[in-house]
C-alpha cells in the first residue's frame, strides 16, 4: 500500500480585500478603452437577496437581447434560474430609464439605441446547493449561471466582477484579482468561477507542483482539520502527477458543511463541495469526503478539459446532449477511488469493497436491462436529474454503470497489451490531444481506447455502451479478481438516505421510507400484488407493520400474506406472495491461489505502472 505523503502546510493566505464599491453612475467609456462588461454584486443577507448591476458597452444594434441561463454547467437539468429574479430596471449612462420588454421566460429586449446601458435587478438566494445561490447572515454563495444576464454580442468580452461585502466579510473566487475586482476573460469563464463570501472566507493554503491551492470552509470545521488538509494536498499531488501538468494557475475548494446534505460541482479552476456534518460523524466519513474532493478535482481535467464539444461553449438556454457522460462521470468515479488508493488514503481491501458496492448497486437496478449506457448519458436531462419512483425500473445511472465499464475497460486494455497500457494511457492520450488544441469527437474515448490497445474493441463497446446485455466480467480474471454472487439481502432503497427493512431471506420487492412505499421493483412480489409508490403499509398478516415484524414474517412466511394499506386515504387489502430474493453481485474479491502473472498484473494495475505519458498514434481523432 502506498504511504501517505509527509505533512506540508503553508501559512494561510489572506483573502481578497473587502470592497466598498457601490453601484455608481455608468460613465461613458473612453474612446481608447477596450469594451468590457462590468458587474457589481451587493448582498443583502437579512432578506436573502443579491443586488446585481451589469454595465454593457455600446451595441452594434439599436436593441440588445439579454438572456438568463436556465441551467448550471455540470448539472444537467433545466432549473429555470430566471424564476428568482425581481425588481428589474434598465438605465442609460445618465441614469435615465430605458424601455425594455420581456420576449421569453428568460429573455429581455433592451431598446438602448446603440448606447451603453446598465441593467439592475435582485436575485433571491435561498437554495443551498452547489449549483444555485444561497445567502444568509453567515455567508453568501453564488454561481454565475444562476446570477447573471448575458448577451451573445458581448459574451466574448472581458467581464469584471466587483463585490461589495458587509463589514467583516471577505470573498473567495478562482478568478484573478486586479485592482480590487475579479477579471474573467469572457462570460463563460465568469460562469465557471463561483463566489463564496463571509467572515469565514480566509482560506487555508497548500501548494501542488508549485501551484497554490486554497480551501474556504463554511460551517463547522472537523476536529481533524489539520489531517484533512494534509490528505487533500496529497491526493491533489497524486492527480497532478498522474496528468503531469495542472490546467490552472490557482485552485479553490469551496466547502459547505451544513447540518445535512451531500454534493459537488466542478469548475475550471475550483469546485464547490457540500458535505453535511452528519456525514463526518459516520464511519468512513473522512474517506467519503476525500472521495468527493477527489472526484471534483479530477474533473479539472476530465470534463473541464477532456470533454464533449457541446460542453466546451455551452448553450445556457437549452439542453446540451452528449453520449460521453459514461466516461466523463463514470470514469471520474473510477479514478476518484483508484487515485485515492495510489495516494495512500484507501487500503486495497477498502478499494475492492467500494467497487463491490458499485457492482451491487448496478446489479440491483432492474433498469440496467432496459436502457443502454449511452442512452442514459444522452437522457440525463430527463432521467438522472428527474428521478421518480419508477426510475430504477426503466433506467440506469451513467455514474454507476459508467464506473463499472471503465473498470472493465482498464483491465481489458491491459489484457490486450500484456499489461503495457491501460485506461491511464487513454486519459493521458486525450489530455495530450486537448493540449494540442484538438476538438474531441463524440466517441473520443472509444477511439482513444482503440489507439492505446492497438486492437479492435467494437464488440466490447457495443455490448457495454449500446446494448442492455449484462456486462462481461471476464477481464477481471486477468488481474486475479472474481465476482462472487449470493442471495440478495433485500430490495434496495431508492436512494442511499432511504431507510430499509432489515436483511431477510425472502423479499417483497419494495423500498420503504418509514411505512410508506417509495419504490416498487418491476415484476417483484409487491408489483404483482398491485402495490404502488405512495401506499402506506398498515398491517401484514394481521400484525401492525414495522421493520421488525416484517423481517420476522419474511423469515418464516405463510404461503400468502394479507396486506392492509392506505392509498389516498382509503383502506385497501391485497394478497402478497414473498419469494426468494434474487441473486445479486455482492463481492469483488481476489481469487484463491492467483498465478504469478495475475499477481504481477494486479499490482501494476493498482499502482499505475507502467504508464505511457506521451503517445504518438496517427489515427484520426478530431471531430
Amino acid at each position: 500500500m502506498p504511504l501517505r505523503r509527509p505533512l506540508l502546510l503553508l501559512p494561510k493566505l489572506k483573502g481578497p480585500p473587502s470592497s466598498s464599491l457601490m453601484p455608481s453612475p455608468l460613465l461613458p467609456p473612453s474612446p481608447l478603452a477596450p469594451p468590457l462588461v462590468e458587474i457589481r454584486v451587493s448582498p443583502r443577507p437579512k432578506i436573502q437577496l443579491f443586488e446585481v448591476c451589469i454595465s454593457f458597452p455600446a451595441t452594434s444594434t439599436p436593441s440588445c437581447l439579454l438572456r438568463f441561463p436556465v441551467w448550471t454547467p455540470g448539472s444537467y437539468l433545466v432549473r429555470e434560474h430566471a424564476r428568482h429574479l425581481q425588481d428589474i430596471h434598465v438605465e442609460t449612462p445618465a441614469q435615465q430609464p430605458l424601455p425594455f420588454e420581456r420576449l421569453h421566460k428568460n429573455h429581455l429586449c433592451v431598446h438602448n439605441q446603440y448606447q451603453p446601458f446598465r441593467i439592475c435587478y435582485s436575485v433571491w438566494a435561498a437554495e443551498l446547493s452547489v449549483r444555485t445561490n444561497h445567502l444568509d447572515d453567515s455567508h453568501g454563495f453564488f454561481n454565475g449561471a444562476a446570477m447573471f444576464f448575458f448577451s451573445e454580442e458581448t459574451r466574448h468580452l472581458p467581464h469584471h466582477l466587483y463585490l461589495q461585502y458587509p463589514t467583516g466579510w471577505l470573498g473567495a473566487c478562482a478568478l484573478p484579482l486586479s485592482g480590487g475586482h475579479y477579471v474573467a476573460q469572457n462570460f463563460d469563464e465568469l460562469v465557471d468561477a463561483p463566489v463564496e463570501m463571509g467572515p469565514h472566507a480566509q482560506p487555508f493554503h497548500f501548494s501542488v507542483l508549485g501551484v497554490p491551492h486554497e480551501v474556504v470552509w463554511w460551517g463547522k470545521q472537523p476536529a481533524n482539520m489539520h489531517m484533512l488538509l494534509r490528505d487533500m494536498e496529497a491526493l491533489c499531488t497524486t492527480q497532478a502527477q498522474f496528468f503531469g501538468k495542472l490546467p490552472f494557475e490557482r485552485y479553490l475548494f469551496i466547502v459547505h458543511m451544513p447540518e445535512k446534505g451531500h454534493g459537488g460541482l466542478e469548475h475550471r479552476a475550483s469546485c464547490a463541495l457540500l458535505f453535511g456534518q452528519e456525514n463526518f460523524s459516520r464511519e468512513n466519513g473522512m474517506e467519503t469526503f476525500l472521495c468527493l474532493a477527489s472526484h471534483e478535482y479530477f474533473h479539472a481535467w476530465n470534463v473541464k478539459q477532456i470533454t464533449a464539444q457541446v460542453l466546451q461553449k455551452p448553450d445556457y438556454e437549452n439542453e446540451c446532449y452528449t453520449r460521453m457522460l459514461w466516461a466523463l462521470e463514470g470514469g471520474t468515479c473510477y479514478y476518484e477511488k483508484l487515485l485515492n488508493f495510489r495516494t495512500g488514503l484507501l487500503s486495497e481491501a477498502r478499494l475492492l469493497q467500494l467497487w463491490t458496492e458499485t457492482l451491487a448497486e448496478l446489479a440491483t437496478t432492474p433498469g440496467r436491462l432496459k436502457m443502454p449506457l449511452e442512452e442514459a448519458s444522452l437522457l440525463a436531462w430527463t432521467h438522472h436529474y428527474r428521478p421518480n419512483a419508477h426510475s430504477r425500473n426503466t433506467g440506469v445511472s451513467y455514474y454507476v454503470k459508467g464506473e463499472v465499464v471503465c473498470l472493465l475497460l482498464d483491465l481489458y486494455i491491459r489484457q490486450l497489451t500484456n499489461n503495457q497500457r491501460g485506461l491511464d494511457d487513454v486519459f493521458l492520450l486525450l489530455w495530450q490531444r486537448v493540449q494540442q488544441g484538438e476538438t474531441l469527437a463524440e466517441h473520443a474515448f472509444e477511439m482513444a481506447a482503440v489507439q492505446v490497445a492497438c486492437a479492435p474493441m467494437e464488440a466490447f463497446f457495443n455490448q457495454a455502451l449500446r446494448s442492455t446485455e449484462e456486462l462481461d466480467f471476464s477481464p477481471l480474471q486477468y488481474v486475479g479478481l472474481e465476482v462472487f454472487r449470493k442471495a440478495q439481502r433485500s430490495t434496495p432503497p431508492p436512494s442511499p438516505s432511504s431507510p430499509m427493512a432489515p436483511p431477510c431471506h425472502l423479499y417483497l420487492g419494495v423500498g420503504l421510507q418509514g411505512s410508506h412505499v417509495a419504490y416498487v421493483e418491476a415484476l417483484g412480489p409487491a408489483y404483482e400484488a398491485g402495490i404502488q409508490p405512495g401506499d402506506e403499509f398498515v398491517a401484514l398478516d394481521g400484525q401492525r407493520l414495522n421493520p421488525l415484524t416484517l423481517s420476522e414474517l419474511l423469515a418464516h412466511p405463510p404461503p400468502n400474506l394479507p396486506l392492509h394499506f392506505f392509498r389516498q386515504g382509503r383502506l385497501c387489502q391485497t394478497q402478497i406472495i414473498p419469494r426468494p430474493a434474487p441473486v445479486e453481485v455482492c463481492l469483488l474479491r481476489r481469487v484463491q491461489n492467483p498465478s504469478p502473472s495475475q499477481q504481477h498484473a494486479f499490482q501494476e494495475w493498482l499502482t499505475g505502472s507502467p504508464a505511457t505519458k506521451y503517445l504518438s498514434l496517427p489515427l484520426p481523432f478530431s471531430s
